[in-house]
């Protein structure tokens, strides 16, 4: 009997109409699907979140939505994480919800979420350099959660161009660099998946 597909959470940085990111966010999913998994879309703007602040958590304990967050990215695999580039940092919607998703409750870490899964980065910008800067700080964040992030991140700049008509990318280098990036995550979440069961 063939092992069950590892389950992977997709995410986008932006919730603007039209995002780039968004747009890569998709594509992965059809890259990620193609290499063997099951995928879940989370769309932030469907989890809205207060700015965290601690007053806030003490007196309201965590919102209903993070609660939401935290059982979603507990049950999965692994996560690729689509990030514009904001001010050479992952943009404050992703962070903000890492931020309220990593808190501790009375019965388990604030890493519980995220720690012992692979994450995939990826980001599109406007620019030459395709986000990837922000995705540095990024790793930084999710490293410190016990993520397995992958060395490799795809970046693709100059998104005007990149993308054809249908939310495609038109270049196939950057379609062949995501599907490395999506086998990779596959792969290791398996072999992560493993490893936490006792059976690698």
């Amino acid at each position: 009997m063939s092992p069950e597909p590892p389950s992977i959470i997709i995410v986008s940085g932006s919730s603007r109409v039209g995002s780039y990111n968004v747009a890569l966010a998709r594509i992965g999913q059809k890259l990620l699907e193609e290499a063997g998994a099951n995928t879940t879309v989370i769309d932030l703007a469907a989890y809205p979140l207060p700015i965290y602040n601690f007053d806030l958590q003490v007196r309201d304990g965590l919102p209903a939505h993070a609660m939401a967050l935290k059982a979603i990215f507990k049950a999965a695999d692994g996560f690729l994480v689509a990030s514009p580039e904001h001010n050479m940092a992952p943009t404050a919607l992703l962070k903000n919800m890492i931020d309220w998703v990593s808190r501790a409750t009375d019965t388990e870490s604030g890493k519980a979420p995220f720690q012992d899964r692979p994450a995939a980065l990826c980001a599109a910008s406007v620019g030459p350099l395709g986000g990837q800067r922000g995705l540095i700080g990024l790793r930084m964040i999710l490293t410190g959660l016990d993520v397995h992030v992958l060395p490799g991140v795809v970046g693709v700049g100059s998104a005007v161009a990149a993308f054809d008509s249908e939310g495609g990318l038109a270049s196939a280098p950057h379609v062949a660099a995501m599907r490395r990036l999506a086998e990779k995550l596959v792969e290791t979440a398996r072999g992560l998946r493993l490893a936490r069961s006792g059976q690698a």
